[in-house]
């Protein structure tokens, strides 16, 4: 009866152990930044510091946008660090290609969202450039 006890008692153990590591394996947190550069419009901020993120994370970032002159906006997304971080992030953002107003600001919202299958990033930082395009 001792011998049984034990031997289940052990599997029980080494179950858990394998249910922790799986878990701990799937964990990860990635500390990050970017920086945000404009031309044609101004904007409330410089820099987003998304916050902790995890696998599967999405997370928001509202900024404000003014143009001096009636005006269409575009961004893109350069200087990865590290690089393969661009693998596993995607970054969107809430405008649809209305006509910003002069002199009136504009909320936009950035979207990032991590990938289940990151791997080997743990910190990461990109620039965001943003131009509005006078109409």
């Amino acid at each position: 009866m001792k011998l049984t006890t034990f031997l289940a008692a052990a599997f029980i153990c080494i179950a858990l152990a394998a249910i922790v590591n799986a878990a701990v394996s799937n964990f990860i947190q990635i500390h990050n930044v970017g920086n945000v550069n404009v031309f044609g419009v101004e904007c409330d901020t410089s820099q987003i510091d998304w916050g902790t993120l995890y696998r599967g994370d999405t997370v928001n970032y509202t900024i404000q946008l003014k143009a001096s002159e009636a005006s269409t906006l575009s961004f893109y997304v350069t200087g990865w660090s590290p690089a393969s971080a661009a693998d596993f992030l995607s970054l969107n953002w809430s405008y649809m290609g209305e006509t910003l107003e002069a002199n009136v600001w504009t909320s936009v919202t950035f979207t990032l969202s991590v990938s289940q299958d990151v791997i080997d990033v743990t910190a990461f930082s990109f620039d965001v450039t943003i131009t509005g395009t006078k109409i």
